[in-house]
């Protein structure tokens, strides 16, 4: 209505306005139809603009509205999946407490599907599988853990309860292990970055091979029968503290992302570590293997503490790289040791480690200090080819067996203080950039140096048992024609008149 009144009364403006009888009243005409026509534009403009912001603000009212009642129905959808998730969570909880076997193995599966359908409650569902695998497991002390497999079991196992529990656990492992699986079938089924707590937990076959977790917590856990983590990666720490391994371990091919714990471990059958990677380094202190443990082709990627450490069997550590420190501070190896084509770049550490087999170092680089002190070897040592960057020392040793360290590379020398040779040792063929010092040694058998200027020795209060020991002379040293109160021959230095054998 209020368009058309200003219409009418712009109209009659104009025509009455329109009606000029001199020149001058129609040029007055004309400005004043021009202002009518300006003023008239401005407020059909400033009405636009009102009519506009009208509309936007009922519009932005409306999408308020509508969105504030889509908060709501999504707020109510939730709540009823929140309240069926919970329902279904209690109930198959529920099931797990049951004493019938067949109940509790479904409330696993409904577990499973719980957690297949809701990614967010994967963790949770995770967590509920490990807590029943940490639950008490009586398994009578007859059984041959080393062997056991879930048919052994079934046969060993006289009480009808334990039989079944072992099954449901052995369901409740397989669920984990199935979405664990990297590569698993379906894409959905793998739950990543999944954390499993397997604390004092007794596990029977347990198979992880392939497997990828957010992180792995055995500690104080027994494992039965064969343990099978071959190709896993664990992106956090894993701690197997004071862990019992009943069967053999496979671990070849194992990604440590961060760091490893088998602190106490203890492991009564063969365990295999080929390949491993250990990115942060492993802790082994005071672990003990009772059969033969490989390392073969492992990579240390920051410590490797061995301190302590118990190898019953064979010990092999051949072509290993130990990007940082190598520690086997008091370990006891009781069969052989290889550590043959090892690699080290940090320092390497055997003091007070004992030998009492055969141990290997041949064609080894060591590109930081080594440490022999107090060590005990009772058995054949071999350093031939060995490559040693950086300063080696043995102090306060006594070899059993004979030594050999020929064509090894000295690249500092060597320092040797109160160590005795009982069966000989041989230098020749080694290449040293610096001088080697025997300090306080005893050669009891026989010796053999390199007959080279070009390669340093130096020899303090050292003795040989006879004259004959020294079956090859270094440059500028003999032995002297008189032993000493002891009946040793002192090693001295040629100096003319002196005859240079």
């Amino acid at each position: 209505m209020a368009i058309f009144v200003v219409t009418g009364v712009t109209t009659w403006a104009l025509i009455a306005t329109n009606s000029p009888s001199t020149a001058d009243e129609a040029r007055i005409s004309s400005v004043r139809i021009n202002a009518i026509r300006t003023g008239l534009s401005v407020g059909v403009g400033a009405g636009g603009v009102i009519a506009l912001g009208l509309a936007t603000r009922k519009q932005w009212l409306g999408e308020r509205s509508q969105a504030h009642q889509e908060e709501v129905a999504m707020s109510t959808i939730m709540d009823a999946t929140e309240r069926r998730i919970t329902d279904l969570y209690g109930k198959a909880v529920d099931q797990l407490g049951s004493e019938k076997p067949a109940v509790r193995i479904g409330g696993i599966l409904a577990l499973e599907r719980l957690a297949q359908a809701n990614e967010g409650h994967r963790q949770t569902v995770a967590d509920v599988l490990c807590a029943y695998l940490r639950m008490p497991l009586a398994i009578p002390e007859h059984v041959d853990f080393r062997t056991a497999n879930p048919f052994a079991l079934q046969s060993a196992i006289v009480d009808e309860s334990i039989k079944q529990e072992v099954q449901v656990r052995i369901t409740a492992q397989s669920i984990l292990k199935k979405h664990l699986y990297r590569d698993a079938k379906k894409a959905d089924d793998f739950w990543r970055g999944i954390k499993v707590d397997l604390t004092g937990a007794t596990l029977i076959t347990l198979d992880f091979s392939e497997c990828e977790l957010g992180g792995l917590r055995c500690a104080n856990a027994r494992f039965l029968g064969t343990t099978r983590l071959a190709g896993c990666s664990f992106d956090e720490t894993s701690n197997f503290r004071n862990a019992t391994f009943c069967g053999h371990v496979d671990l070849d091919r194992a990604v440590f992302k961060s760091g490893a714990r088998f602190i106490n471990a203890e492991f009564q059958a063969t365990a295999s570590f080929l390949q491993a990677i250990f990115t942060c380094g492993i802790r082994c202190d005071e672990a003990k293997f009772g059969k033969e443990v490989h390392f073969r082709g492992a990579e240390f990627g920051k410590i490797a503490a061995f301190d302590r450490a118990v190898f019953a069997e064979g010990a092999v550590f051949s072509e290993c790289e130990f990007y940082e420190n190598g520690q086997f501070t008091g370990a006891e190896f009781y069969q052989r040791a290889m550590f043959r084509r090892a690699l080290f770049h940090g320092p390497a550490v055997f003091s007070a480690a004992t030998f009492l087999r055969a141990v290997q170092f041949g064609d080894s680089l060591f590109e930081g200090r080594v440490r022999f002190h107090g060590t005990s070897f009772h058995g054949p040592i071999g350093f031939v080819r060995a490559r040693f960057n950086r300063e080696l020392s043995f102090r306060e040793i006594a070899f059993d067996s004979h030594v050999k360290f020929g064509d090894a590379h000295l690249g500092y020398g060597a320092h040797f203080r109160k160590v005795k040779f009982k069966e000989g040792v041989t230098f020749d063929g080694n290449r040293n950039s610096g001088e080697s010092v025997f300090f306080s040694c005893a050669f009891e058998g026989p010796t053999r140096f390199c007959n080279s200027k070009r390669r340093g020795v130096r020899f303090i209060e050292s003795y040989v048992e006879s004259e004959r020991n020294l079956v090859v002379h270094p440059v500028g040293w003999l032995v002297s024609p008189v032993p000493t109160r002891q009946g040793k021959f002192e090693i001295i230095r040629w100096r003319p008149p002196l005859a240079l054998p």
